[in-house]
């Protein structure tokens, strides 16, 4: 039996190389080339994905002072990201 906290990366690692398992699956189907560009934009999603989503579950779960900050934080990646991948 796996603790919870094994049990949450699993799932987190799991979860996102799913999604970007399927944004590459949906790009080779297209007949579209891997290039630099699109692996490059399949790693960012991963590492931001993670790192987005378990910021998210910190500031969730222990509902510190910093909470503005964090979503401020989390509102100015996703805007960043955004505008970078709209390039």
């Amino acid at each position: 039996m796996m603790s919870k906290l094994r049990l949450y990366w699993v799932c987190q690692f799991l979860g996102w190389f799913t999604y970007t398992f399927i944004m590459w699956l949906l790009n080779e189907l297209s007949g579209m080339e891997l290039d630099f560009y699109f692996t490059s934009n399949l790693t960012i999603t991963f590492i931001f994905g993670i790192v987005i989503s378990h910021t998210y579950r910190e500031v969730r779960h222990h509902r510190s002072f910093m909470l503005a900050v964090v979503y401020k934080f989390m509102f100015i990646n996703f805007i960043t990201v955004s505008v970078f991948f709209s390039l």
